[in-house]
């Protein structure tokens, strides 16, 4: 049974500079109630969770939570107040171990190392995690590691409020079934869940309503049996969503192969493995976590050394011993913690965006700005950025805004073959369609697209053809009528 409002917002705004973020919303939610808040990227819902969270304040409107005012937005009090966060972007400290993340104090008070340990090997074992050990430094654990503890973090706190957003987007099919079941016991606990996500699918198995925002506008809360998948994405994107169908699969030839890998291996994870694509394809990859598959695309790229991996590009072989050996052979990599790993935040976005072609809009070190802007806003039209942003630090953009960013920087570059590594992470359904439509421009135009996603749907909506990982290695193919979701599930969970 549904209890009071936990969470009350009156007439919340919030501005950043000449953006609108928030406009007079309001928005309640109760007790043992789900409640999915969607949008598309720059709708306002981050903005929304960070003033829930207390890292900012709005400029005006008032927030009650568990019948209290909050009159001090931070997040200490918040804390102190029964509400708990998994931010998209990581909060972790990378260089300290799973159990000093977890039980992050006041440095004053004593820190008791064993008493950490076995707190928190017994919480991992408490929420059925096996694959973590406490002592582990967090940068060095994988992507889906990471958010795992993120959301064991959370929890450990026993919050009263519980706000999610994009948990799953980092998560194998398995682990997304671990934390769906740990949210409908939050429920049953009388826990209030705030839930972001754009996996639609998702909202709809687990949450009671949705609340959309739209352009920094609460645009209605629904019942979520009452609106189908159609009506969610015209109320987010203001407008119907036309999506084309995907192509049978691209009919090649041994004569169309435009790049051959031999011997890649990376052990424990990656054993030796060959791969050949084709021209103008799209090759779909699916795989867990620790499957080996972020192993083989370091190893394109020339971030992890394989001495032994022969690398052949439209017939010339190459050496790849570092990113600038495989930008100058063609092949540019798209990575997906794209925070850590590939933008410079305190740049603008067109300085991220011509990062890699410095060289070529240079004469003896002086930048070619007028060549610079040319380009940049050629491309940025091609991908629906909004140039009048190009001058902002990156940082300053939307999640799904970020990434078209990045895929354009590698555009840039005109290289032939693109590894794109779950690169739909995170952004709204809109954003994933124009970049599932314009990673199909960028095929039809003759590149050849590596694509891995942990997303199965996507594979098959994009994909010519599918390869999966499995214990280190490919371990099935599929290709034209063959690439099907339920096919493509029971090979990566190792279903016979």
């Amino acid at each position: 049974m549904v209890n009071q409002s936990f969470i009350e917002i009156d007439n919340i705004s919030k501005k950043f500079g000449n953006t609108q973020a928030l406009n007079n919303v309001n928005f309640q939610a109760a007790g043992g109630e789900i409640h999915a808040i969607l949008g598309e990227n720059g709708a306002g819902k981050t903005t929304l969770v960070n003033i829930l969270s207390g890292v900012i304040k709005p400029d005006s409107g008032s927030v009650k939570i568990l019948g209290q005012d909050i009159q001090s937005f931070d997040p200490a009090r918040m804390i102190c107040s029964s509400v708990a966060t998994v931010f998209q972007n990581l909060s972790l400290i990378p260089s300290l171990t799973v159990a000093e993340n977890l039980f992050l104090r006041d440095a004053h008070r004593p820190v008791k190392y064993r008493e950490e340990y076995t707190k928190s090997q017994d919480l991992l074992q408490h929420y059925s995690i096996k694959d973590i050990d406490p002592f582990k430094i967090v940068e060095d654990l994988s992507l889906n590691q990471k958010q795992k503890i993120e959301i064991i973090k959370a929890l450990f706190r026993q919050p009263k409020v519980l706000m999610l957003d994009e948990p799953t987007s980092a998560l194998n099919p398995p682990e997304v079934e671990w934390l769906l079941e740990i949210i409908q016991q939050l429920k049953k606990e009388n826990v209030c869940i705030l839930y972001i996500s754009h996996r639609i699918a998702e909202v709809r198995e687990l949450c009671d309503k949705i609340s959309v925002l739209r352009n920094g506008e609460k645009v209605g809360t629904f019942q979520t049996k009452e609106v189908s998948d159609s009506q969610i994405v015209e109320k987010m994107l203001g407008h119907h969503l036309v999506k084309g169908l995907r192509s049978a699969g691209k009919v090649v030839t041994k004569e169309d192969v435009i790049l051959q890998v031999e011997n890649a291996y990376c052990l424990p994870e990656l054993k030796p493995t060959n791969l050949f694509v084709h021209k103008g394809e799209i090759l779909g990859m699916a795989g867990l976590a620790g499957q080996g598959q972020m192993d083989f695309f370091k190893i394109l790229f020339g971030i992890q050394p394989c001495p032994a991996c022969q690398v052949i590009v439209q017939e010339q072989s190459v050496h790849i011993k570092s990113p600038i050996d495989a930008i100058k052979a063609g092949i540019v990599f798209l990575p997906a913690e794209r925070n850590n790993n590939t933008m410079f935040l305190g740049l603008s976005t067109k300085q991220n965006m011509t990062v890699a072609i410095l060289n070529k809009i240079s004469d003896f070190g002086w930048l070619d700005q007028k060549q610079e802007e040319k380009l940049v806003n050629s491309i940025s039209k091609s991908l629906n950025i909004n140039i009048n942003h190009l001058n902002n630090r990156i940082s300053s953009l939307s999640g799904g805004n970020q990434q078209k960013a990045l895929l354009g920087k590698w555009l840039l570059t005109n290289s032939s073959i693109l590894l794109l590594y779950d690169p739909t992470r995170g952004v709204d359904i809109g954003t994933k369609f124009e970049i599932i439509k314009f990673v199909k421009q960028i095929a039809e135009s003759g590149k050849t697209v590596i694509y891995y996603s942990t997303d199965i749907d996507e594979l098959v909506e994009i994909s010519d053809r599918v390869i999966v990982f499995y214990q280190g290695q490919i371990c099935d193919e599929f290709i034209k009528t063959d690439i099907k979701s339920e096919k493509i599930l029971q090979s990566v969970t190792g279903i016979e």
